[in-house]
């Protein structure tokens, strides 16, 4: 099978595959369809036979899971949402690999797949395959306004919607949420996310570069030789926030020698002499993660007064200063100045 090429999909038969774990991820997040997802789960169970444990964290009593055992995960004050997914992948993987199942079905409760969905991985004999499941992300773009419009946006102080208008010819970015499969694939030699245009023509296997782990069936030798999720992920999160705060460093010190720079030799600023400068303050701000990426930001205040020499005729003469030294001062014998005029 060529790179990127489908093959049929084998029938899944309604057999008893009671070798699987169906571990399931979830978490307050997810009441809005817990309803319909256990509903969608007693029938994925009864079609396929396949055990069921709930991997949860939160507030509130995981209504909904009756019948199945559940295993409770309690935050610290120092996780985030990363660090929380993969301790509780970890529980369920060291749960998995306590018992004696073959295959560990990880599905998160916001996903409802078909209810042959075990059957129908497991037929593929893979020793990881994933189901297609969808995401939210943003789409940006940049648009020229062909006409005067309106638009009904919202205040960020009042929280009320107001109307503005756009005149024609303004540029404006456009943000707004699209569906792509959770999805990464090889395209000409190389590795992207999928869209919506990818997923329509694919039918049954086929080979993929990476994938979510929101419906992925794994075999026991995967997941014992895969190591600890938390490990993996956490030490890829510190070596790119060690590279980004080097990298803010590097910048930062740019930017102090560029301002402190009275020379401006080959910075193209207007000509004139800076009489004094100061930093009041260098902060770099708190690391934030976003996705697979790692943001590091940094503020400068600074400030400077310039002085600048003007040649030319100014438009006035001013008189010429006139000093007598031996008036005396005050009426005092002694000897006094007197100025008579001052164009200082």
């Amino acid at each position: 099978m060529k790179e990127g090429e489908a093959s049929a999909s084998p029938l899944p038969m309604k057999q008893k595959l009671n070798n699987i774990l169906i571990a399931v991820n979830t978490y307050d997040g997810h009441q809005y369809c817990r309803e319909d997802f256990v509903k969608n789960l007693k029938e994925i169970q009864k079609y396929s036979g396949a055990d069921v444990a709930i991997f949860y964290n939160g507030r509130q009593m995981p209504w909904g899971f009756d019948g199945w055992p559940i295993v409770y995960y309690e935050p610290s004050e120092f996780d985030n949402g990363i660090s929380i997914l993969c301790a509780k992948n970890n529980q369920m993987r060291d749960y998995f690999l306590n018992g004696k199942w073959s295959h560990m079905l990880m599905l998160e409760s916001d996903i409802i797949p078909p209810i042959d969905v075990v059957n129908r991985l497991y037929s593929y004999h893979k020793d990881t395959v994933t189901a297609m499941y969808f995401i939210k992300t943003l789409m940006k773009d940049m648009v020229n306004m062909p006409i005067e419009s309106t638009w009904n946006v919202l205040d960020n102080e009042t929280m009320q919607t107001k109307i503005i208008t756009i005149p024609k010819g303004d540029n404006i970015m456009v943000i707004a949420q699209k569906f792509i499969p959770s999805i990464w694939g090889f395209f000409d030699g190389k590795s992207r996310i999928w869209e919506m245009e990818d997923a329509f023509p694919q039918r049954g296997l086929v080979r993929i570069y990476s994938a979510g782990i929101g419906c992925v069936l794994m075999k026991r030798i995967v997941l014992e030789k895969c190591g600890n999720f938390e490990i993996r992920a956490i030490a890829a999160i510190r070596e790119a926030s060690e590279t980004a705060d080097e990298k803010i460093d590097e910048l930062i010190d740019a930017v102090y020698n560029i301002l402190m720079d009275a020379r401006y030799e080959g910075l193209l600023l207007p000509k004139g002499t800076i009489s004094s400068r100061w930093i009041d303050r260098i902060q770099k701000d708190t690391l934030l993660e976003r996705g697979e990426f790692v943001v590091k930001t940094a503020n400068m205040k600074y400030t400077c007064r310039v002085q600048e020499y003007v040649s030319g005729d100014i438009g006035n003469t001013p008189a010429t200063v006139e000093i007598y030294s031996d008036t005396p001062n005050d009426g005092d014998t002694g000897t006094g100045v007197n100025v008579l005029n001052d164009n200082t």
